[in-house]
């Protein structure tokens, strides 16, 4: 009987052999986790946020603009700008309509980005 809010995945068993083994280890026993279940979330989420961070890449930067590929949008991906408004020193996304959505955020992770932006007096929403 599946709980309510979860679903079965098939593991071969030579894989749960290995993760409980992981569990038992000293390694595992300092790193919290103390079942399969908890094995397994933990590194599906940690695959999840390493695919996500691919998600994005700074293209260029103008004194106007800086442009970022978006892996998610498209087929192939598309180039979102990000118009630097200098009146009300913030960043604004064409493609998301937002001065606060996951590309500003994305720009305001780029060191060499954010080195020109406070240079001009840009501050990050969220610092």
């Amino acid at each position: 009987m599946v709980k309510e809010n979860w679903t079965t995945a098939n593991i071969r068993i030579n894989l749960m052999k290995e993760i409980k083994k992981t569990i038992e280890s000293d390694v595992g026993k300092k790193s919290g986790l103390t079942n399969p279940n908890q094995f397994v979330d933990t590194a599906i989420r940690d695959l999840i946020n390493k695919l996500e961070s691919k998600r994005f890449s700074h293209q260029n930067t103008y004194d106007d603009k800086v442009r970022i590929l978006d892996n998610k949008i498209g087929k192939m991906g598309d180039i979102v700008t990000i118009f630097l408004r200098d009146e009300f020193k913030k960043g604004f996304c064409d493609y998301c309509e937002s001065e606060s959505c996951v590309h500003v955020k994305y720009m305001w992770e780029l060191k060499d980005v954010v080195k020109i932006l406070k240079k001009r007096g840009f501050h990050s929403p969220y610092d």
